[in-house]
């Protein structure tokens, strides 16, 4: 059986959360985020939802930070703090799949980059005020 990829659960809550209103999602700009984050929002552009590339500290109603590999805990807790500390976001949600072979789940933490990248960990943000 194959599992709903982390993008494409990430796309339906946000298509829940934004509904018919107007949006602004922001992704950070940072190295994974082209095959992580923006394949999960960029297909909910249109004249009111805006998809745009940027930093913590910058205005939107949603905030995502992809991961190309699954992350532990400490790495999870420091990206909330930074996002955090900036003011504009709080911690909503991760979102990923984990991997199941015969009922045991892997730890992907560990593996290399190059058999984890189609395993991706997507943090979701929310803004603290709406913008």
């Amino acid at each position: 059986m194959q599992q709903t990829d982390a993008r494409e659960v990430l796309r339906q809550d946000l298509q829940n959360f934004i509904g018919e209103s107007p949006a602004r999602i922001g992704i950070l700009h940072w190295g994974p985020c082209f095959y992580t984050a923006m394949p999960a929002a960029k297909p909910l552009s249109t004249d009111k939802v805006v998809v745009q590339l940027q930093d913590a500290p910058e205005d939107a109603d949603y905030f995502l930070v992809g991961f190309s590999t699954q992350i532990g805990e400490a790495l999870i807790k420091a990206t909330v703090q930074r996002v955090e500390a900036q003011g504009k976001f709080r911690y909503a949600k991760n979102y990923r799949v984990p991997v199941r072979i015969f009922g045991h789940e892997f730890r992907l933490t560990d593996f290399p980059q190059d058999m984890t990248y189609p395993f991706p960990m997507i943090l979701l943000f929310r803004a603290r005020t709406p913008i």
